[in-house]
């Protein structure tokens, strides 16, 4: 059975408070992009057919500033509130663009701060992925923020470039499967140069070691979700 549930961007905020009454996670992607390579991911891995029935709502902000000031903060709105009353856990996918993967991490927190939220800690748990705790009015938030960024600053193929995005991770894959030349890449300042939506079915077919090295952020996500929902991977 499929584990995700597609909510989309312009979803209403009641239509979506429904559909979160029913679901164990929610994963805020930053686009529409990260939201399907996730599901797509989960399954070359085999892990969507491992979380069995457990339910994760996949839903993308249309942009990291819609996705900062309205849609995470409304859904962990949802979540302290009951409404979603079986969400064990938040995570959220977001584009590193020309900042380092902590500082967008930073970035996003400070949102949350801005909306009231406090910081009780956070935890690096993989390249590019944090669990954070939060505190709202002095109670600590029972559920935890899992943050995975979407960038290859260091990688060797692609630490050239200005900026940091799911294309960066689309680009390399294309790379490791030889779809792409590595000298070709490196004439590229932008990620979206070198791939797009129009590559996400090479995800499929992929070898499985080349789809964990480039989306090893994505399978960190959904492993950090899947301990809270004590399902094992």
């Amino acid at each position: 059975m499929e584990p995700f549930i597609q909510l989309r961007a312009d979803d209403s905020i009641i239509h979506i408070a429904r559909r979160a009454g029913k679901v164990n996670a929610i994963i805020v992607c930053e686009g529409a992009t990260e939201s399907e390579a996730l599901k797509l991911v989960a399954r070359r891995l085999s892990i969507a057919e491992k979380l069995g029935r457990v339910r994760i709502a996949v839903t993308d902000a249309e942009g990291i500033n819609a996705l900062r000031r309205e849609v995470l903060p409304a859904i962990l709105a949802l979540v302290i509130g009951r409404v979603a009353r079986r969400v064990e856990a938040v995570g959220v996918i977001v584009d590193s663009e020309d900042l380092e993967p902590r500082e967008r991490l930073n970035s996003l927190l400070d949102g949350l701060r801005g909306r009231g939220y406090k910081v009780e800690s956070v935890k690096e748990l993989c390249s590019s992925v944090w669990e954070a705790r939060l505190k709202i009015e002095d109670r600590l938030v029972p559920q935890p923020l899992i943050v995975a960024v979407n960038s290859l600053h260091g990688n060797p193929y692609l630490q050239h470039l200005t900026a940091h995005s799911i294309e960066s991770h689309l680009a390399l894959l294309k790379i490791l499967e030889g779809v792409l030349d590595p000298g070709e890449a490196r004439t590229a300042s932008k990620p979206k140069t070198l791939a797009g939506r129009e590559d996400l079915q090479l995800i499929t077919r992929a070898s499985l070691r080349n789809v964990e090295e480039a989306f090893g952020h994505f399978a960190c996500l959904l492993e950090a979700l899947a301990r809270h929902l004590n399902v094992a991977l």
